[in-house]
């Protein structure tokens, strides 16, 4: 992920709170949404003029759920996109290049495993914010993870 973010000019930024946000669940699988949505945002530069391109990784811890936003400043997604991003197999990529899967998973695992919640927010031509909600805890989860 270095490599395509350096290829790509893209700067990472990561804001927290100053104590480990504490939820329930699968830490592979926090990571898997984490990372696809990081993944996105890099490829929402793809095509533009070179320059350095943030991308924005907020975690907020609330009473009752951790929060994580990713946003970028990238193409947008059209407005004729917006209600089919999560469908299964759904890309804007040429076939060599995506599966339609990415946002599938994320979507699956943020309200399958952790009874959560993803928003999206795409004014056109102005990037994108991902915002998922994930309850602190979950009847049935075991696993505590400490995310900083």
């Amino acid at each position: 992920m270095d490599h395509e973010c350096a290829k790509r000019g893209c700067r990472l930024t990561l804001t927290t709170g100053s104590e480990p946000c504490r939820l329930f669940g699968d830490q592979g699988k926090f990571i898997q949404v984490v990372m696809n949505l990081i993944t996105n945002a890099i490829d929402a530069y793809a095509g533009m003029p070179s320059g350095e391109h943030p991308i924005r990784v907020t975690l907020r811890d609330t009473e009752n759920a951790v929060e994580v936003e990713v946003a970028d400043n990238g193409c947008g997604i059209p407005d004729e996109h917006l209600p089919r991003i999560f469908d299964y197999l759904f890309t804007t990529k040429p076939a060599d290049e995506g599966t339609g899967m990415g946002l599938t998973i994320v979507r699956d695992i943020v309200t399958g495993h952790f009874n959560g919640q993803i928003e999206v927010e795409s004014p056109p031509g102005a990037g994108a914010c991902f915002r998922v909600t994930f309850p602190k805890r979950i009847i049935g989860l075991e696993h505590e993870m400490a995310i900083m």
